[in-house]
């Protein structure tokens, strides 16, 4: 346990915070792993106030003072604001290319036969159906108390094609 508090002492902590519910002999098995799991989770390096060696092995509820911990000098531009090293004309080059997407499938592209077929509406593809909703929207109308003979005019329409 010892050695566990020197390489990594967010993975003593997080195994001193579960010491009810971890038995003894399983703690020193897990303490390995927790090792190698936070280090591959943990993305930038870590700042301890502290040496690993001044850490004392209880938790405590006390509140930390924000004047005196090390969050205080922390920039929330640095948060959310990374320099990646990309090149200045990366963003030209997105742009231009979207822009030249867009334009030919918005604008100069032909429509083709799926195109026609998406803007069919759905009483179109499915026959039937738009006389099965017009019934139910005038049995709702008439329900309501509402006027029904708009319904009940396409309703006519269609039957008088059929």
């Amino acid at each position: 346990m010892a050695l566990l508090r020197l390489v990594n002492p967010s993975c003593f902590r997080l195994l001193n915070s579960f010491r009810y519910f971890i038995k003894q002999d399983f703690r020193e098995s897990v303490s390995v792993e927790c090792r190698v799991s936070l280090r591959k989770i943990c993305t930038s390096p870590c700042v301890h106030s502290k040496q690993p060696e001044d850490m004392d092995n209880t938790m405590t509820d006390e509140p930390i003072k924000y004047s005196t911990s090390s969050a205080r000098g922390h920039s929330s531009y640095d948060t959310f604001f990374i320099e990646r090293g990309a090149p200045w004309y990366q963003m030209y080059l997105v742009l231009g290319s979207t822009s030249v997407f867009l334009l030919y499938f918005l604008a100069l592209r032909e429509e083709n036969d799926l195109d026609e077929e998406i803007g069919k509406s759905l009483f179109e593809r499915i026959s039937g159906l738009e006389e099965q909703d017009l019934k139910a929207k005038i049995s709702n109308a008439k329900a309501m108390g509402l006027d029904s003979k708009v319904y009940e005019k396409r309703l006519m329409e269609i039957q008088s094609k059929q």
